[in-house]
């Protein structure tokens, strides 16, 4: 009897819940389910209505909104829709060609940042009378060598000069922490591996990306120019076409009325 009793009580409340929601309003539901099954965390509330409050946050939406209605507008024209998938997909063709190539420049740049490392760490990695901060073992030395390599890549993307020097600052601490323990000849390591690094190795990356890039956006070109020609040409016996048997039609009328 017990199981029985605990299923129909069970099913009574059940149906006591339906009811009470089935006489509330779909707000006064909402506002029950809410303040039953929010978070009580208060500073996680606080930081979501914030967030929500956000002017930064409301243009953002409001900037997607819009550029998602202009491009379904624009996805309506056959013409720009088909032109912008197929440069698109020239594009990601050139993409695709470009990452084996910059991952094979990538590695010799990570082969030569290993030789260094390890030039650096048996010089300057002394834990006694060397720089054991920056080259006292061969991760530090990687990492050291990284900061070279990516700091004058972002000195050079800059073009305000305050910034600049605060940039520069922060990469020469490398070589004047050398020189204060006395590795005056490291200057020609640092420039050597700056030259090697940066100006071959990472510029060549780029300029195999923009390479590749340049020549997909010429082959889409000739390929455009092609298919115009073509489009001209087959316009051009189109119009032959309809001329000859105009002048057909003409010459077999003349026929049968001198015939006649």
């Amino acid at each position: 009897m017990e199981p029985t009793e605990s299923f129909h009580q069970r099913r009574l409340v059940s149906n006591l819940v339906v009811e009470s929601f089935k006489s509330s309003s779909d707000a006064d539901v909402k506002h029950t389910l809410f303040w039953r099954f929010r978070r009580r965390d208060t500073e996680f509330c606080a930081y979501i209505r914030r967030l929500l409050q956000n002017p930064l946050l409301n243009s953002m939406m409001i900037s997607i909104i819009s550029l998602n209605a202009v491009f379904l507008a624009l996805e309506t024209d056959y013409a720009i829709k088909f032109n912008s998938y197929a440069y698109l997909e020239s594009l990601i063709t050139a993409l695709g060609q470009t990452v084996k190539t910059v991952i094979y420049v990538l590695i010799l740049l990570f082969l030569l940042m290993f030789i260094f490392a390890i030039l650096g760490y048996g010089l300057y990695g002394d834990p006694e009378t060397g720089d054991s901060k920056n080259w006292g073992n061969l991760a530090s030395a990687l990492f050291t060598l990284f900061c070279l390599v990516t700091v004058i890549s972002a000195v050079l993307s800059v073009l305000c000069l305050s910034v600049i020097e605060t940039i520069v600052d922060g990469w020469t601490d490398f070589q004047n922490e050398l020189d204060q323990h006395g590795f005056s000849a490291s200057r020609a390591f640092t420039i050597v591996f700056i030259l090697l690094g940066f100006f071959l190795f990472f510029n060549m990356s780029i300029g195999v990306v923009i390479m590749n890039i340049q020549d997909s956006t010429q082959n889409y070109e000739r390929e455009l120019k092609a298919e115009k020609q073509a489009a001209l040409r087959a316009k051009k016996q189109a119009i032959l076409q309809r001329q000859q048997e105009e002048v057909n039609m003409l010459m077999h009328q003349q026929v049968t009325r001198t015939l006649l």
